[in-house]
């Protein structure tokens, strides 16, 4: 794959252009469940959803992203197994397609910067993210913390859509977990895959069930 060496300043635009909400990987049309959620009362408050979004950070599927994104960047274990890994832990078929299908957009959309990225036939997001930093040589602890603010940034736009959520409210939620997102990147950044895994079981069934649920805004 080309390796092109990023100054700090090349890598932060990269990663600010990568990780925005313009950027085409199809973000927007998934929520994780956050939409079920939602609609069963479960989240009913501003407090409710920064929790939520606290618990997928430090415990649930971001956690998982992160640990497979700085897996991917090191690359101690060859892509394609990492990739396995990742499609198996998605818990839900709607929670497969989003991270599958973004990372495919993902990929596709980085080649500007990244011309030749090792084919999988099915690459997470998280993985897609994670060897495309490597590629551009933007050193892991600079990327972490800006996918951990991605990641919490989509639920929160996800929120604001749905109508459930202020610009105001989203602002502060994302001010409040601000230090939730850096420490919790950096503790993936020495995670290994045995660190793998998630207490949010409840989140998880949400998932399957936005699965039957009309009518309904995402995919997830």
């Amino acid at each position: 794959m080309t390796i092109e060496r990023c100054t700090n300043s090349t890598a932060l635009v990269r990663l600010a252009t990568w990780l925005s909400p313009a950027f085409p990987t199809g973000a927007f049309s998934y929520s994780s469940g956050l939409e079920t959620a939602y609609a069963d009362g479960v989240i009913k408050t501003q407090s409710d959803l920064q929790a939520w979004i606290s618990w997928s950070l430090t415990a649930g599927s971001i956690w998982n992203d992160l640990i497979l994104c700085a897996a991917a960047h090191r690359q101690n274990e060859t892509i394609a197994d990492l990739c396995e890994l990742g499609c198996a832990l998605a818990p839900s078929k709607e929670r497969f397609s989003e991270t599958i299908e973004q990372g495919s957009a993902f990929i596709k959309a980085a080649a500007p910067w990244v011309n030749k990225i090792e084919p999988q036939e099915t690459c997470p997001l998280p993985i897609a993210v994670g060897m495309t930093a490597r590629a551009s040589e933007i050193p892991v602890d600079m990327l972490m913390p800006v996918f951990a603010q991605a990641q919490t940034s989509n639920l929160v736009q996800a929120a604001m859509r749905m109508g459930n959520l202020g610009q105001h409210q989203g602002v502060e939620i994302l001010a409040s977990l601000e230090e939730t997102q850096i420490s919790t990147a950096n503790k993936a950044v020495t995670a290994t895959l045995d660190d793998l895994g998630t207490a949010t079981l409840f989140a998880d069934l949400l998932t399957l069930k936005h699965e039957t649920t009309e009518p309904r805004i995402f995919r997830s």
